[in-house]
């Protein structure tokens, strides 16, 4: 596994290296997929560095996330951008996020956020705003999933 994009530094035992060995893998493929334009497939130059935090049931990661330049083949608002932090934007893996609003739906979140912490090697607290904010959240994007709301499922329902 090569280091030369991505510091990896987690909270978690030696052990939950072998889980989280692919997801540092997968980043690392992702941007260097990114790093060609798409649509003139010239290899983009870095701007710089930034480091991003991502939380996952086996703790936290922190990730170098290069700002990559835009291709000038194609009109952009923005002159640069980070691939890393437009992959996880919610700085959150979708497993955690699962687990979250899973017991959320059951619990207080008072109680979510206490369970959690006792399950999972969390290397800070969680707030209760923070679980409110990703329940609302993906609760919102699940809405918008469904797509337009309709009276009947079933055609030829008596009373239409």
């Amino acid at each position: 596994m090569s280091c030369s994009l991505f510091a990896l530094k987690c909270s978690a035992t030696p052990q939950n290296l072998l889980t989280l060995g692919p997801i540092y893998q997968q980043v690392e493929d992702y941007v260097e997929e990114q790093r060609h334009c798409q649509h003139c497939h010239m290899f983009l130059p870095l701007k710089g560095h930034h480091q991003i935090g991502l939380r996952t049931l086996f703790g936290k990661l922190t990730l170098e996330s290069p700002r990559v330049y835009t291709c000038s083949c194609q009109p952009q608002q923005k002159r640069s951008w980070s691939p890393v932090a437009t992959l996880f934007c919610e700085r959150s893996t979708p497993e955690l996020l699962c687990q979250e609003v899973r017991w959320a739906s059951l619990l207080s979140y008072g109680l979510t956020i206490k369970l959690l912490g006792d399950l999972l090697p969390m290397d800070h607290q969680l707030s209760t705003s923070t679980v409110s904010r990703h329940v609302h959240q993906i609760a919102e994007r699940l809405e918008g999933e469904l797509g337009d709301e309709q009276s009947s499922f079933i055609e030829g329902c008596p009373g239409q």
